[in-house]
């Protein structure tokens, strides 16, 4: 009802350039972000010098994942008006989503500078801080926001996620508990309440949350992701590549989705489709790591051990420190039975994740090839030692110490 008074107001007035914005902001309420962008571009044609435009328009882009067209208005906007904490603050939220976590620390940061008692400003930059696994400083900025505004659901929301982040999945249930009893309609609160209880194995409670976030927000993309994922969790492939697709038709720049998408047809055996969507993701992101790990996983799969190695090198070349890139390229190379340069492949993740069981086990099973039985034994037990129930390790421990002729320790573990 609102939108079609300004609706008639443009028709009396079409330069009438407050009701396009107005209109705009009355469509990004209602989820409906294409038709506020374009709202807010006649807007931007009618007074060109307006920063708050851009700032609008940047906001309804990002929620549409066009992440570089959010960060292009959202610099105009800072460009226009320097002392803009929100312009800041919301183009640090996209960096984070592009995975600049240090691009997006500054701008929050510079937020906070413009005004110190900006709440949002410091929840955001602790957000920042989590993907970056600095943890403490994290919780410093979100407590900080919470300090500022003890009825910021926001804060009491990012801080769950930071919590369950480091593994504490009761404080952060107990937090998004709060952020629900705060805001009752918080959809991202309802999603990532469900995505803590997906992560405890809950996934009934998980899809309950799920589906109340799509119940309140339908043409909410990220509330179907979330839902997705916890389908990919009980292997219910089938519903989360619908929930996938339902995400792409509202946020079809999402490359999160294309690169999951992909993950879930891997998983019902359609590898084609699978890379197609890989590589939708990489065409939207040339920098998207995990897309080019994911489609290796699947050419690997597909005994097509060369172009998962070119897939596996790209997402170490984006992401030098993905310990499980150099794990999977190790086994493509084993698979070719270029034993050395698995060996590299899985001693470089083992440095990377001192705890990966699975590097272990495999860079023993490249030295057994190589008939170094000794050092398989030596890694064949760190693996036992970092996972006492990965039954492989101990069946090829009992294979080494029977070509080194120790057949009661052989028959030990392959019992």
């Amino acid at each position: 009802k609102v939108a079609r008074y300004y609706t008639k107001a443009i028709k009396i007035d079409p330069e009438y350039v407050e009701a396009y914005y107005d209109r705009g902001n009355v469509y990004s309420h209602n989820r409906e972000y294409g038709r506020a962008i374009l709202d807010y571009t006649w807007a931007i044609e009618l007074d060109p010098g307006n920063a708050e435009f851009y700032k609008r328009r940047g906001h309804a882009h990002h929620e549409l994942w066009h992440l570089d067209l959010a960060i292009r208005d959202l610099t105009i906007a800072v460009e226009m008006d320097p002392n803009d904490a929100d312009a800041y603050t919301n183009r640090g939220i996209s960096y984070v989503a592009m995975g600049r976590y240090d691009l997006a620390i500054r701008d929050h940061t510079k937020a906070i500078i413009i005004d110190p008692d900006y709440p949002e400003a410091y929840t955001n930059r602790g957000n920042a801080y989590r993907f970056e696994e600095e943890y403490d400083r994290a919780m410093e900025d979100h407590n900080a926001a919470l300090e500022l505004d003890p009825n910021l659901a926001l804060a009491y929301h990012d801080r769950g996620i930071t919590y369950r982040a480091m593994g504490h999945y009761d404080l952060a249930i107990g937090d998004h508990n709060k952020a629900l009893e705060i805001r009752p309609k918080f959809v991202w609160g309802y999603s990532c309440r469900g995505a803590t209880y997906t992560k405890m194995g809950d996934y009934d409670r998980a899809l309950i949350d799920h589906d109340k976030a799509v119940e309140i927000a339908p043409k909410y993309g990220r509330a179907y992701y979330n839902r997705a994922n916890t389908y990919v969790h009980k292997r219910d492939y089938n519903r989360a590549i619908q929930d996938y697709s339902r995400a792409l038709k509202v946020m079809p720049m999402f490359t999160w989705a294309y690169s999951n998408r992909g993950v879930a047809y891997a998983k019902e055996g359609d590898a084609d489709r699978a890379i197609q969507d890989y590589n939708k993701a990489i065409e939207l992101d040339p920098t998207y790591a995990a897309a080019y790990y994911n489609r290796g996983v699947t050419l690997k799969s597909e005994k097509e051990f060369d172009r998962a190695i070119q897939s596996f090198t790209r997402a170490i070349e984006e992401e030098p420190n993905y310990a499980e890139a150099y794990y999977e390229r190790g086994n493509a190379f084993f698979a070719k039975k270029e034993c050395t340069l698995s060996i590299q492949d899985h001693t470089q993740a083992i440095q990377l994740d001192p705890e990966y069981a699975l590097a272990y086990n495999a860079r023993g099973i490249a030295c057994a090839w190589e008939e170094n039985y000794g050092r398989a034994i030596e890694d064949f037990g760190r693996a036992i030692e970092m996972d006492p129930d990965l039954a492989a390790a101990y069946s090829n421990r009992g294979f080494a110490y029977y070509r080194e002729g120790d057949y009661e320790r052989a028959i030990l573990d392959l019992n």
